[in-house]
């Protein structure tokens, strides 16, 4: 588990590519496209502001990925399994 601000600094100050999945009505995670929103860049703290339930997905150099999911309420970022929408774990299930 990784501090919330702390995570957020760090995508935000470095050049990492990632993907934005926000909660949805069906209880599933939906892929939030540049287009979907009107902005130039995306904020993270902007989506946690409002209340929404999001994992970031990073893709690494060499193709792997690293899916976060960030919990505002106890201010953590959570390392877990992801699959196309479906959290199927969490990683870092050890207190902060």
């Amino acid at each position: 588990m990784r501090n919330l601000a702390d995570f957020i600094y760090q995508m935000e100050s470095e050049l990492q590519n990632f993907t934005t999945w926000v909660h949805d009505s069906r209880g599933r995670y939906k892929k939030l496209h540049i287009s979907d929103i009107d902005c130039k860049k995306i904020s993270l703290s902007d989506f946690l502001e409002n209340q929404l339930n999001i994992v970031v997905e990073i893709t690494a150099e060499d193709g792997t990925n690293c899916a976060y999911l960030l919990l505002p309420e106890i201010n953590v970022a959570t390392t877990i399994n992801f699959d196309n929408g479906d959290v199927i774990s969490i990683i870092d299930a050890k207190a902060a």
